[in-house]
């Protein structure tokens, strides 16, 4: 009977700690997923930034400007789509950028009646 005892204990010891120790790797996991989706995003945002500075150059320097512009970098790319808006003098650019499997889009609007060009949005 005592060694029943004994032996029962351990395994519910043994259980209840390899119980604990599933859990912090489930959960350690879930969190460097996170943390990497969160990493991918803000270096998708900072490609499209990039993007954006070059169509702001380009238009600085011709406002009829009207195209696209691409950035390749070793771990993704970036485009922007540069077109007339409604308004006049107002530019839509349409950006896109990526980086591994994460996708990143906005849009902005450029004012180039003003000399540097101006963002509106």
């Amino acid at each position: 009977m005592k060694r029943a005892t004994v032996a029962l204990t351990t395994i519910l010891v043994l259980s209840a700690m390899l119980l604990f120790g599933g859990l912090v790797l489930v959960i350690s996991g879930i969190d460097n997923n996170i943390v990497s989706e969160s990493y991918l995003n803000v270096l998708s945002k900072l490609k499209a930034r990039s993007c954006l500075e070059e169509v702001l150059l380009k238009l600085s320097r011709d406002t009829l400007y009207i195209g696209t512009t691409q950035i390749t970098f070793t771990d993704g790319q970036c485009s922007a789509v540069v077109t007339d808006d409604v308004q006049p003098n107002i530019k839509l650019v349409n950006i896109t950028s990526s980086t591994e499997e994460f996708n990143y889009q906005e849009q902005k609007r450029v004012d180039v009646s003003q000399s540097p060009p101006l963002l509106i949005n």
